[in-house]
């Protein structure tokens, strides 16, 4: 059976099983442990009569091996969360797994191939300074601009291919991040205020970035217990904050806003409007201030309560961006366009009727590529 995602299938049930490739193999009848290592790494088809063995041998449905799109548990996730219940985290996983294997399905159809990750060489030991000069040099790097918020989602999509999926998570869950060797994916809350959205980006793909060297936890947030978690996660912020607020931007705005003046209500105009140009909560960027130097942490603190009692923020109020992204649901709809795949069942796999699919594909000006 030639199916790209079976010998995958056989390596993750091997290792729950807890059995070495010659184990296996020889259950399976073959005479050399190579026989199973070359269809594990998609270099070998199965046999029907092979996979009948592996059913028997496992228990499992022909499903667990067969469906592409089944969530059977391949890869990690990290979840940014605050304090969800057990079953709701389980719940939004398997949800959000079948998302993913929509998405490796839609690379090997579209023959979309992961680049390599630049390798930060970020470890518990970084300075945050040193974090905010790499933040600095991925801005330069993926030409992100004066206000990166505005390009990351998408170029992160078309350099890394990591998708950036805007979706309605439960509450008390603002995103994720998803890794499985090579691949990666970032799930965020669209229901959240564009700032927090944006900052909650930004950290993730600092999980993506450094995975392997500082994996996160899979319950994932600002205040973790232990020493190791916690330095990664303000390594996570600080990157987040250099990243979204460059340094020479954020002086350039300060000269030009603040060149005199430097009483508290206008700094917290300052904030008030620096937030909605970066695209980030005023909070974000009046710490992000105190950190390069330009005010000092009794006046963020001031400036922010006045704008809690006087002002307002867009970059706080909740503004819904369109269901998944431009860049996965153009690959959907090229399989669907080539006949690949029929509408109803890529509706059915996003948990979303036809007419649904049809909007979604709309919002994002994207020609629906089928007929109602």
């Amino acid at each position: 059976m030639t199916n790209p995602f079976i010998g995958r299938r056989i390596a993750l049930l091997r290792e729950e099983m807890a059995m070495t490739q010659a184990d296996l193999a020889e259950k399976l009848g073959f005479r050399h442990r190579q026989s199973l290592q070359a269809i594990e790494a998609g270099e070998r088809n199965v046999s029907v009569d092979e996979l009948m063995k592996l059913i028997e041998i496992s228990g499992r449905s022909i499903e667990f091996f067969t469906d592409p799109f089944l969530w059977v548990g391949e890869g990690a996730f990290s979840f940014r969360a605050e304090s969800p219940s057990t079953s709701v985290v389980r719940d939004f996983e398997k949800t959000a797994g079948s998302w993913i294997m929509i998405w490796r399905w839609l690379c090997e159809i579209n023959e979309l191939r992961p680049t390599s990750r630049p390798d930060l060489g970020i470890h518990t030991r970084s300075t945050f300074e040193d974090v905010g000069e790499i933040a600095g040099r991925i801005v330069s790097w993926f030409g992100l601009g004066e206000v990166p918020a505005m390009k990351l989602g998408p170029r992160l999509e078309s350099e890394l291919l990591i998708p950036v999926l805007y979706v309605d998570i439960p509450d008390g869950i603002s995103g994720a991040t998803f890794h499985n060797g090579a691949m990666n994916a970032i799930l965020i809350n669209r229901k959240d205020a564009a700032g927090r959205r944006n900052f909650d980006l930004a950290h993730e793909f600092f999980h993506a970035l450094t995975w392997e060297n500082l994996p996160p936890a899979r319950m994932d947030n600002d205040q973790p217990e232990d020493k190791t978690s916690k330095r990664r996660e303000q390594l996570a912020n600080v990157f987040a904050s250099a990243l979204l607020m460059p340094d020479s931007s954020v002086r350039k705005s300060w000269r030009n806003a603040l060149p005199e003046s430097n009483d508290t209500i206008s700094i917290a105009t300052f904030v008030h409007e620096g937030a909605e140009h970066f695209q980030v909560s005023t909070s974000a960027f009046a710490w992000r201030l105190v950190t390069l130097g330009l005010i000092e942490e009794q006046k963020c603190k001031e400036s922010l309560s006045i704008i809690d009692s006087d002002l307002k923020s867009d970059a706080r109020t909740p503004s819904e961006p369109p269901l998944f992204s431009m860049f996965f649901l153009e690959q959907l709809a090229r399989a669907i366009g080539n006949g690949i795949i029929s509408a109803r069942k890529a509706a059915s796999l996003l948990m979303l009727d036809v007419d649904e699919l049809e909007v979604a594909f709309e919002s994002h000006d994207i020609a629906v590529p089928f007929d109602l």
